[in-house]
């Protein structure tokens, strides 16, 4: 069995707050989480009430060889969806994936191959899996707090809606 990297949740939100006032709470999000939400966005439908983003994170790769091999900064990529439907939206995230080769020089594959320990790229076994695992640990750090603010932020939304009376 081959395991995905996948984070898929589904939140309901007040019942005073339309489908379409959430679309637009969750185009408001991606807008204030990504620097450039324009570029990120390869999808968007009000009609349907879903956006699909390709977004990237960065993650620290800390040395391979111990000291010889400096710490530095990586960018993860990875695709995110959220859908919009009777009073709830479900927000997924997958397709994880390096832009760069994390300094190695060799094809890393996706971050699936890295779960599943499919991808031999040559280097002391125990090195190598201490790395992989914690950029493993921080994509799912950074996305799990993502969620978190997504959350937060409907959340704070809907009380701006259901207390907008002026």
């Amino acid at each position: 069995m081959t395991n995905k990297i996948r984070y898929s949740e589904v939140v309901y939100v007040d019942s005073t707050v339309n489908n379409k006032e959430l679309f637009l709470i969750l185009n408001e999000w991606f807008a204030k989480t990504y620097k450039n939400s324009k570029n990120v966005i390869e999808f968007k439908d009000k009609e349907i009430g879903k956006i699909v983003g390709k977004a990237n994170m960065s993650v620290n790769v800390r040395g391979l060889f111990g000291s010889g091999f400096s710490s530095h900064t990586e960018r993860i990529q990875y695709l995110i969806s959220i859908s919009v439907k009777n009073g709830k939206y479900k927000c997924e995230v997958t397709d994880f994936f390096p832009i760069d080769d994390l300094g190695l020089g060799v094809n890393m594959g996706d971050c699936d191959d890295w779960l599943n320990n499919k991808k031999n790229i040559g280097f002391g076994v125990a090195n190598k899996s201490k790395m992989l695992n914690d950029i493993l640990n921080q994509i799912d750090k950074k996305i799990n707090d993502l969620l978190s603010e997504l959350k937060l932020f409907v959340k704070t939304k809907e009380s701006e809606i259901k207390n907008d009376d002026w």
